[in-house]
């Protein structure tokens, strides 16, 4: 891990740039313009920040009540506010969603599809909003613990709580029969944003040691701080296509971009030449070792390989099966590491939602191309 860089605007540099955070507390990403959103709370604010030039502006003003928690959905960009939810188009600026939820204070968010779910921090509850239909409706109401940071995740098809209060527990709901039940317990307090990576691990953010702690994938074996010293960690937002995790700290004003993308690189030698992998996966550890092999050994996919993998192509959103597997990496073909599992025998594996186009998919030692339609 190492920090990619610390963005700090602070209010006395207004000189340098026209905007600066003022209580920023949840961030999202737009992967279409790469572009991060920023809920600026004491100004009522939503701010946009272009990461490659460095460039923060108001993308909307006048929100009302905080922002808190931000979203983006579609062509839309969803806010909590006050008891409201908001949505703005991601274009024109344009607030094309305002209704009352009947919240008291609305304050994390994520969404399914076009099922949006909102977390009523005063209240207790979990809200549910169509943005097709517009009819909305308390999911879950009157939790125990106070929720706080809500995450959709899509490879267990389930929704995970994170909680305000001393020992804040982790709540996954059910997403069949909304049940829901504590998955962990934790040593944290005030737990404010929960997201995840591309090897389906989370990232929990609490203001009780200013930190980022992350678990593994089923929650088993505790935590583990990977970023410490912020100030007030909010709604952090995990960017799966750069491996960054975006921290707002809304003790000091400021947004902070961890790297956490592995810094060593590894080869592997497949049909069509050599392909840069990211972190140690590939069979060769410089370029030169790998084009000597593709030169010298005529590589082909085995045919072995691509029965290990049913249906191919998948369409996204469908599950797999491979057979006799210890382990599963998928690469774009770019070499790029965008999901791992480790698992043993026979299986099913829900891939997260990807692109259409081709993959590189790697069971055990053995990698072939997969079509994701």
């Amino acid at each position: 891990m190492k920090y990619l860089f610390i963005f700090y605007l602070l209010l006395g540099f207004t000189s340098l740039y026209a905007q600066s955070y003022d209580n920023p507390e949840s961030v999202d990403y737009d992967s279409d313009s790469q572009r991060y959103f920023v809920s600026n709370s004491s100004q009522g604010q939503i701010l946009s920040y272009d990461a490659l030039n460095d460039e923060l502006e108001i993308f909307a003003s006048g929100v009302g009540s905080g922002p808190h928690g931000l979203e983006v959905v579609g062509e839309e960009l969803f806010a909590c506010s006050g008891s409201y939810l908001k949505a703005y188009n991601l274009i024109t600026k344009e607030q094309t969603v305002i209704v009352n939820l009947g919240a008291t204070f609305a304050n994390g968010i994520t969404h399914k599809g076009n099922n949006i779910f909102i977390s009523d921090f005063v209240g207790k509850d979990i809200y549910r909003y169509n943005k097709v239909s517009g009819n909305f409706n308390i999911y879950i109401e009157n939790l125990p613990k106070t929720p706080n940071g809500i995450f959709y995740d899509e490879i267990q098809d389930r929704l995970l709580v994170v909680c305000w209060g001393n020992n804040a527990p982790v709540y996954e709901i059910n997403m069949t029969d909304s049940s829901y039940s504590i998955i962990t317990n934790t040593n944290l307090g005030n737990c404010d944003g929960i997201t995840m990576d591309n090897n389906g691990d989370f990232y929990v953010s609490a203001w009780s040691n200013n930190a980022i702690s992350k678990f593994n994938s089923d929650f088993s074996g505790g935590s583990t701080i990977v970023v410490s010293n912020m100030s007030n960690p909010a709604d952090i937002y995990y960017n799966r296509a750069t491996d960054t995790l975006a921290i707002p700290n809304s003790g000091n004003n400021t947004v902070v971009f961890v790297d956490f993308s592995p810094s060593f690189a590894s080869y592997i030698c497949v049909d069509k030449g050599c392909v840069e992998l990211s972190g140690d996966d590939g069979d060769y550890s410089t370029l030169e070792d790998c084009e000597f092999a593709c030169l010298t050994t005529k590589i082909k996919e085995k045919e072995s390989s691509s029965s290990l993998i049913f249906p191919n192509p998948v369409t996204n959103g469908e599950s797999i099966t491979i057979n006799q597997t210890e382990s599963v990496s998928l690469y774009t073909l770019q070499g790029k590491k965008i999901y791992e599992k480790k698992m043993y025998g026979n299986f099913s594996l829900k891939l997260p939602q990807l692109d259409k186009g081709f993959y590189l998919i790697k069971i055990n030692q053995e990698i072939t191309k997969i079509i994701i339609k």
